[in-house]
């Protein structure tokens, strides 16, 4: 039987749509709405008794994947798809090979597809993402709006949730990537522990025909491990590895260095960082030197996977030189500065400890003598180990701390912000809280002196605060930016 949509919100079923019975929340009333809509027929794990015929699956999520892929006639398939995993950099690392791809004769402005964290384009519009990776129906609406726009070269981030529950299943990915790994989106609704989250993310690795591996990452040697057997199984066909030589490493794992390069198709080295004149330049194996503008030593990490990515497309050299270097991602590491006083705005979506250690050291590697102050908040319902780990290195790091929401969801924003703050305070920290998040940075600009750094932080340029709804919201750069012209 031909659906004219496949659907599994009930407020946009249409006359002949097929209508998925999704999620923890799922009422029968929902598939009596989509009914009464004029759904032909529905999926489900339950059968609902109802007038319209029932397709029952024993895995719902799953089930919504392979109907995707087969309606859509398997879009990843006719693209040239990158998909990125790992805790951090994922948006960034996308965004420089966005940078380059758009600047390639492969390519050209406006025919690379991506989705991120900070938004998509599908060939046909640009639009703010609020999930790092869509449900399996949108998900393959895009890829297959790319692939209709003619669209050859794509990207998306691929994450934990998307992976354990099957969003992305079914996927060609061309390349993959993992970028690191830290402890994050652990709790009721996310991941059980850490080994869920982990062995989540390594279920990208048998997705993918090419598969690009982090070795400065932790847990590096599992997922070495991991592409190997994924080898051995005839699964993976190209295994390639990326070794970051940082100046001040302590004492390199030259075991898995020579593993690594025993059972890679292709190793990748960075070596010679420095920074000058406000950029960062670095040599890669095999593309030579290259430089950033986008601050954060962890870049280079970011920039490196990039132009492997790119290389692993054809681009040449000069191409991924030119895009590394010209690259800006919305609301990671943007700077804005002050004209009257020694005042600096650094705006990034940094929202674990493993992100703020990266983004407090640069900022006191790169700004020695300055004060710095941070904004920040933690979710609500989820990821509860940030309230623990955010401010234990804010009280390592930042000087002043503005505690104040940050996507509060269904919890009491005050709640959230006096459990940080009272362990922002038992790690030796200083700051204060203010709710809203708004009057926490106008307090945090007004206030501070010459020499100073402040980092407004986790929300990127999210233009929704995420109480019990969407509500909009001006964005942190958008706000520094008008109340840093209204202090000169």
């Amino acid at each position: 039987m031909e659906y004219t949509a496949l659907v599994s919100d009930s407020r946009q079923a249409i006359p002949g749509c097929l209508f998925f019975c999704k999620g923890k929340q799922f009422k029968k009333e929902y598939l009596e709405a989509a009914a009464e809509k004029g759904a032909a027929a529905y999926v489900s794990e339950t059968d609902y008794q109802m007038s319209i015929p029932c397709i029952l699956v024993p895995d719902i999520r799953r089930a919504m994947a392979e109907y995707s892929k087969e309606y859509f006639k398997d879009p990843s398939k006719s693209l040239r798809l990158a998909g990125l995993t790992g805790t951090k950099g994922k948006s960034t690392t996308l965004y420089f090979l966005k940078s380059i791809m758009e600047r390639s004769s492969l390519c050209g402005e406006g025919n690379f597809g991506y989705l991120s964290s900070i938004d998509d384009y599908d060939g046909i519009s640009t639009v703010e993402s609020h999930l790092t990776t869509p449900e399996a129906i949108e998900l393959n609406t895009m890829l297959s709006n790319m692939v209709r726009s003619g669209i050859i070269f794509a990207g998306m981030e691929v994450s934990s949730q998307a992976l354990k529950y099957d969003r992305s299943f079914g996927l060609h990915f061309e390349t993959g990537c993992f970028t690191n790994f830290s402890e994050d989106h652990i709790g009721p609704d996310e991941h059980s522990d850490i080994e869920d989250y982990f062995s989540s993310k390594l279920r990208l690795i048998d997705q993918c025909e090419k598969f690009i591996l982090n070795l400065n990452s932790d847990r590096s040697e599992e997922v070495l491990d991991a592409c190997i057997r994924s080898k051995d199984g005839g699964r993976l066909k190209k295994l390639i590895c990326l070794h970051i030589d940082y100046p001040l490493e302590e004492g390199a794992n030259i075991e898995l260095l020579s593993k690594a390069e025993a059972f890679s198709d292709e190793y990748f080295k960075v070596s010679d960082i420095c920074k000058k004149d406000g950029l960062t330049y670095f040599d890669i194996s095999g593309v030579g030197e290259v430089s950033i503008s986008m601050p954060g030593i962890f870049n280079v990490e970011n920039a490196a996977i990039a132009a492997i990515f790119a290389k692993e497309y054809g681009a040449s050299s000069e191409e991924i030189k030119e895009g590394l270097l010209c690259a800006k991602a919305a609301g990671r590491m943007e700077v804005l500065r002050s004209e009257k006083k020694d005042l600096t705005v650094i705006v990034d979506f940094a929202h674990n400890e493993f992100a703020f250690n990266n983004i407090f050291g640069s900022v006191r590697q790169e700004y020695p003598g300055y004060m710095i102050y941070a904004v920040f908040g933690c979710p609500g319902n989820k990821a509860p180990e940030r309230r623990t780990g955010m401010p234990r290195s804010a009280a390592r790091y930042a000087d002043y701390s503005y505690i104040t929401e940050d996507d509060p969801f269904k919890e009491d924003p005050e709640d959230i912000c006096k459990e940080v703050y009272e362990n922002l305070l038992s790690f030796g920290g200083k700051g204060e809280i203010i709710v809203r998040r708004e009057e926490a940075i106008k307090k945090a600009i007004e206030s501070a002196q010459d020499k100073s750094v402040i980092l407004l932080l986790a929300k990127g340029r999210d233009t929704f605060m995420h109480r019990r709804e969407f509500d909009p919201y001006i964005s942190d750069p958008v706000l520094a930016e008008k109340l840093l012209k209204e202090t000169e």
